[in-house]
């Protein structure tokens, strides 16, 4: 898995032979909160937003009960075309949200990738 940073967005890829998926997670301050999906194109077996949601519900919910903090989630960023597969996202969520703990600032999180 490989993780980034964009702005206030913490993105991570999961690419695993045949299966790829892509999410993003916007932590903006500005109480706005939305899904937003990134396809370019429809797929015939498209990701559902709701399951998205749910995983990365139950990823907060997680750490919320671990370090008693909410994480501050105000944005999911997914691509339906990706590859079905609700337990990926919660793993994914999980991911990026065990790197961002601990850390005083968006600005000092490290990735484990830089697009160039």
């Amino acid at each position: 898995m490989k993780l980034f940073r964009h702005g206030k967005l913490v993105v991570a890829t999961h690419i695993s032979g045949p299966t790829r998926n892509f999410l993003g997670l916007d932590f903006a301050d500005d109480g706005h909160r939305y899904e937003r999906d990134l396809a370019s194109e429809s797929s015939a077996d498209p990701v559902n937003v709701e399951s998205v949601r749910q995983q990365v519900s139950l990823a907060v919910q997680e750490y919320l009960s671990a370090y008693g903090v909410d994480p501050g989630v105000t944005g999911i960023l997914y691509v339906s075309s990706d590859t079905p597969s609700d337990s990926v996202y919660r793993m994914m969520a999980s991911e990026i949200l065990e790197r961002l703990s601990g850390l005083d600032d968006l600005d000092t999180f490290e990735p484990t990738w830089s697009p160039q």
